[in-house]
């Protein structure tokens, strides 16, 4: 971490981070407007692809956030932690599939529409 080291661990907390992390989000967005619009015949023309894509992700996340919502409340985690812990538990780093996906398979590749379809 070269900012830290030469500005600060303070600096690079509240002033770097706090421009920076609006431009991961806009750069998240763009990627998937993007991809919808190059994927967008697939979904209209391939509606069973997509359910069989998405059956299995609505089982995970809902499996996962039941799961740790009920480990958590056994524990005697409060409301707040335990709302965070199932919602921390049943995410999907979709962001990084979908990088994965496009590195490897490139843009307009069937891996990339399946990875698409978490989002949704």
């Amino acid at each position: 971490m070269i900012l830290v080291r030469r500005k600060g661990a303070t600096w690079y907390q509240a002033s770097f981070l706090r421009r920076v992390q609006p431009t991961a989000l806009l750069a998240l967005l763009f990627t998937l407007v993007v991809m919808f619009a190059l994927e967008g015949n697939a979904f209209v023309q391939f509606p069973v692809t997509v359910l069989r894509v998405a059956a299995p992700l609505l089982a995970y996340f809902a499996l996962m956030f039941l799961i740790s919502y009920l480990l958590a409340w056994k524990l005697g985690f409060g409301y707040r932690d335990t709302a965070t812990t199932a919602f921390t538990a049943s995410s999907n780093n979709f962001e990084l599939a979908i990088a994965v996906a496009v590195a490897t398979f490139g843009l307009t590749s069937s891996q990339a529409f399946a990875t698409v379809v978490g989002p949704l």
